[in-house]
């Protein structure tokens, strides 16, 4: 995936399935990751934290959002997650699947929301240490 525009971060594999791209790179504001991420569609859909019940991410236009393919694997959801650049934080990632999600090996549950700083790792189609996935 070629970009013509600064990126703010970088997904890469560290373990897993090689039919998974080795590096996925993350430049517009949010980046929807998935088996057919052209399902997404924003800003109609609110996701909730464990926490707060009220903050969805801030409304994007359709030129800040990248959306990713990946069918390397049925068991991706078609929207398995979405990375945000915010202002307060580095980033922070949506689940939007029951499939297995993981940042830093701690399980993420579909609908909730995890910080991401430099060199966390996430885990797509696993949630935790010993379960299969692919490691970023």
């Amino acid at each position: 995936m070629e970009h013509d525009r600064a990126c703010w971060g970088v997904l890469r594999r560290t373990k897993g399935d090689a039919a998974f791209p080795e590096v996925i790179p993350l430049c517009a504001t949010r980046v929807v990751v998935g088996r057919r991420p052209e399902h997404y569609e924003a800003p109609d859909t609110v996701f909730r934290t464990a926490s707060a019940h009220d903050d969805a991410l801030p409304d994007v236009t359709s030129t800040q959002i990248d959306r990713v393919a990946l069918e390397a694997s049925k068991r991706l959801s078609k929207v398995h997650c979405i990375f945000q650049r915010t202002e307060d934080t580095n980033a922070v990632v949506e689940c939007h699947t029951n499939n297995g999600f993981a940042v830093n090996q701690a399980p993420v549950g579909k609908g909730t929301r995890a910080s991401l700083s430099d060199g966390d790792g996430v885990q797509l189609l696993g949630d935790g240490p010993g379960q299969p996935g692919v490691s970023y």
